[in-house]
């Protein structure tokens, strides 16, 4: 089925829901969400009938509500330039069968089923961003309800503080990036339920609050809770305190907010829900008031510069091993690869017997750590086979040789490419809590970076010199340049760094710790250089042959859907043209901040607290595992590039859809997303080598040169052909069998550029790609 029409502006691609989808799913709990709601609920019953108290609570859940409602609002006013007139919150009571409900429903941004399972139900994910997580996490672990939600300065929440005064929450969220969504949470249950609406009944699940017709086909949410019998009954039902909340919130936002007392009625207001008769006029005229609403200043917490001062990168950027720790590494490496500790757990008969399977896991943990001790120190490995039990020098021992390995990988992200999957999957299990309890080990500890050296060393100074650009630049070879400016280039780095040596080596930093943080920042920027290469080149190549101007000879992108291509998309080529260019902005963007989404991904992956399940997505059993941080990071990036998209001259609006797969079958967890976007060079630098080498080899040999000439009337015209092609069907939403897997979202560009790489051997020009040495876009593999 398709979905229903969307209030988005012409740059959205309307994308297909698979038939062969599952209409819900149920997703476990995180340890921390538990045991949230659990400290929320305490707390609420606890409570005195005082009505100062009383009071005091219901204003904070009411306004931690009306807070996620006014920032869907802020979204969707500042992304997308909507009137104020679009943007309202409404709250309101009504009693039925089942009890007394609270609800809450905005006309904001909404929300994607990523959005719901990683950003909505993950709470403390905030207090990540604003790296405060220990403060939190400290109040969580002491049950401090007050500090988290309820204290004169609270940490927040999220949604879950309305467990205290509540049993019952249920959303009802459509974005335009993705379809309705329906999300069931139950106080006590251990895993909560995200499903796409059957049908217009469906839509009327919230208590029957909202009216029989009502369909959510435009943005918007609906919050519902279901307040508990007895004094918070009681309480809800003083409808003077609900209006006395109400207009403190009106007070301080410039949004409309109203009050609907005994019954919500969800209208269909033409302002807010469009009829399917009137949709596609509707849309015309929003994009009308988005090309001419005035944008207030845009919140600068929203659009986080990928530009970020050396202090902040350096919090990502891992040390470089000593001669020492290679050996530590060498050793972790052998051990993965002669384990096969994953080929045996994670099978389709162990995936049946889920008590056998943790049994397998414990026998195979506890013995490659045993093997890993023995080879490190064999005294202590023959005293393991006689007690078997781990002590804290064993643990302290296989902490630091995993966080080698990990440190390693990040830095040279092309490296243990096959190892460091099974390596992951095995920390994984063993940061399971009954795992790491029933061997009485912790082996997960933070990857030591060039911020935590000199954070230890009182050297953060060191950062925040004006010579580090020149101490940590990469000099490359460049035939524009003579040998003596490359050597004078050479020799400023050098005394760069001898400066800095001489300036900052005081008490515990030592020159050695200052060239080891130089060194590593270089080794980032060198990783940077080489990895963006590519795109930029790849860019320019775009921008300089098919610049959507007059008087350009060069071949239409234009491409349908229609035309036996395999094309997903129709797209004009001015249209397509955008597209790719956005797309590739998109990637270098990525690229760049790969670092810091690879310490995320590690973060989400080794939690703990978020448990993983094992699942055939259709390309076998994968873990499928929910991973917040990845993914609000991820969506900063995407909303930084969308702003740029808007305000570039030469593209009026981000072209494709938004959504981004990530925690599903497309994306199952956040070692998957690593992989994919690791690809980008991969696929990249090929084509921009085979491109150049052609050039050079006509050069070289007159019969390829005849050759091409006989087939494509000269070199050039050969390299605009094969760029042309790849500009259409790289960027044209192929590569699998529906819209929801491919298509025009972020994820589904990358997979019709691989789809493209799959199909280049029945291209006319691949014999010319086997002239200049092309073996593939993959690269070797282990």
């Amino acid at each position: 089925r398709r979905l229903q029409e969307t209030m988005e502006d012409d740059s959205m691609e309307v994308e297909e829901t698979p038939k062969e989808m599952s209409q819900e799913s149920s997703v476990p709990w995180s340890t921390t969400a538990r045991r949230l709601c659990s400290v929320m609920n305490d707390f609420g019953d606890s409570l005195e009938s005082s009505q100062d108290d009383l009071n005091k609570v219901e204003d904070c859940v009411l306004r931690e509500l009306c807070s996620n409602a006014l920032h869907a609002l802020d979204t969707r006013f500042f992304g997308k330039g909507a009137t104020r007139s679009w943007c309202r919150v409404e709250i309101g009571l009504a009693r039925r069968e089942d009890g007394m409900w609270l609800a809450v429903r905005d006309s904001g941004c909404g929300m994607t089923r990523g959005d719901l399972a990683n950003r909505l139900m993950a709470p403390g994910v905030s207090r990540v961003d604003k790296g405060d997580e220990n403060e939190w996490r400290t109040a969580l672990e002491k049950r401090d309800a007050l500090t988290l939600a309820f204290g004169q300065r609270p940490l927040g929440v999220g949604l879950l503080a309305a467990f205290a005064i509540g049993d019952v929450i249920k959303v009802c969220t459509k974005n335009n990036d993705d379809d309705t969504y329906i999300l069931n949470a139950v106080l006590g249950a251990s895993s909560y339920e995200i499903k796409r609406p059957k049908n217009d009944q469906d839509a009327f699940f919230i208590g029957g609050l909202c009216d029989t017709n009502y369909f959510p086909r435009a943005q918007g949410t609906i919050v519902a809770i279901r307040i508990k019998a007895g004094k918070w009954t009681q309480q809800i039902q003083k409808v003077e305190i609900l209006q006395g909340i109400l207009a403190a919130l009106n007070d301080t936002s410039h949004y409309g907010l109203s009050f609907v007392s005994d019954e919500i009625k969800i209208q269909q207001d033409d302002d807010i829900i469009p009829s399917p008769s009137n949709q596609d006029k509707d849309r015309e005229e929003d994009d009308e008031e988005m090309d001419t609403a005035p944008i207030p200043n845009q919140d600068k917490e929203h659009l986080s510069s990928r530009r970020r001062s050396y202090r902040e990168r350096s919090k990502y950027i891992p040390l470089r091993l000593s001669y020492q720790e290679r050996k530590y590494l060498r050793l972790i490496e052998a051990a993965v690869k002669v384990s096969g500790y994953i080929d045996r757990i994670d099978t389709a008969n162990a995936a049946k017997r889920p008590a056998r399977r943790k049994q397998l896991q414990l026998q195979g943990i506890a013995a490659i750590l045993a093997g890993i001790i023995t080879a490190i120190d064999p005294e202590r490995g023959t005293a393991l086979t006689q007690e078997p039990e781990f002590s804290i020098q064993d643990n302290k021992r296989l902490a630091r040789a995993f966080e080698i390995t990990r440190r390693y990988k990040i830095l040279n992200p092309e490296k243990m490419r096959t190892e460091y999957g099974q390596l992951i999957y095995f920390l994984q299990d063993a940061a399971n809590p009954e795992i790491a309890q029933a061997l009485g080990l912790d082996i997960i500890i933070p990857v030591k970076t060039v911020y935590t050296l000199l954070d230890e060393c009182d050297g953060l100074d060191l950062l925040d010199d004006p010579l580090i650009p020149d101490a940590t630049c990469e000099v490359l070879p460049d035939k524009n340049k003579s040998r003596a400016q490359i050597q004078q280039k050479i020799n400023r780095k050098n005394k760069a760094v001898q400066m800095l040596k001489h300036r900052y080596a005081i008490g515990r930093l030592s020159p050695d710790h200052i060239e080891l943080c130089l060194c590593s920042i270089c080794d980032n920027e060198s990783y940077l250089n080489s990895s963006r290469l590519p795109i930029d080149l790849t860019l320019a190549a775009l921008r300089t042959h098919f610049a959507p101007i007059q008087n350009n000879n060069y071949p239409s992108l234009a491409i349908s859907d229609d035309d036996g291509s395999g094309s997903r998309l129709s797209h004009s080529h001015q249209r397509q043209y955008r597209f790719a260019e956005q797309s590739l902005a998109l990637w270098r963007d990525i690229v760049d901040d790969m670092f810091r989404l690879w310490h995320l991904a590690e973060a989400d992956l080794l939690s703990g607290d978020s448990p993983y399940s094992l699942r055939d997505t259709g390309q076998g059993l994968q873990r499928v595992q929910s991973c917040p941080r990845t993914y609000a990071a991820t969506v900063s990036i995407l909303t930084d590039a969308r702003a740029a998209a808007r305000s570039n001259s030469n593209s009026s609006a981000w072209v494709g859809s938004s959504m981004v797969h990530m925690g599903d079958h497309n994306v199952p967890n956040a070692l998957t997303f690593l992989d994919k976007y690791a690809q980008v060079a991969r696929i990249l630098r090929p084509l921009m080598t085979v491109l150049r080498r052609s050039i050079e080899l006509c050069d070289q040999d007159k019969s390829i040169h005849a050759l091409i000439n006989a087939k494509y009337s000269s070199v050039q015209n050969y390299k605009i052909q094969v760029l042309a092609d790849f500009f259409r069907h790289a960027f044209d939403g192929s590569g699998a069998d529906n819209f929801y897997d491919a298509g025009s979202c972020v994820d589904g560009r990358l997979t019709s550029a691989w789809n493209w790489c799959n199909t280049v051997q029945q291209k006319p020009y691949y014999i010319i790609f086997k002239l200049t040495g092309f073996a593939g876009f993959d690269g070797e593999l282990a």
